[in-house]
């Protein structure tokens, strides 16, 4: 009977991004991050935006970004009124106060 070891390393998962293999799903699914990362890094540098909101032509780099934007759009709540929150922590302002 073969160890465990030299059994499982016959079985690989390997990464269609650049062709390293892996033993565990879960090691591929991280080492994935990296290339998405880098490519969203990258926009940065090339100004390249290809998620475009489709009511105003508002172009963003990053899917997040385009899904934050489309909000103003739906009236659902922004990031200003977390930032409103946020500032509370500053400014000391207490609206709520404890029974």
């Amino acid at each position: 009977m073969r160890p465990l070891t030299e059994a499982l390393s016959t079985f690989h998962i390997q990464c269609l991004e650049c062709g390293k293999s892996f033993i565990w799903k879960d090691n591929l699914t991280s080492h994935q991050r990296i290339h998405k990362s880098v490519t969203s890094h990258q926009r940065i540098h090339t100004g390249e935006k290809p998620y475009q909101c489709l009511e105003c032509e508002k172009s963003f780099n990053q899917n997040t970004h385009l899904i934050s934007h489309q909000r103003i759009h739906t009236g659902r709540e922004t990031h200003i009124r977390s930032l409103t929150s946020h500032e509370r922590i500053h400014t000391g302002v207490k609206p709520l106060k404890c029974l």
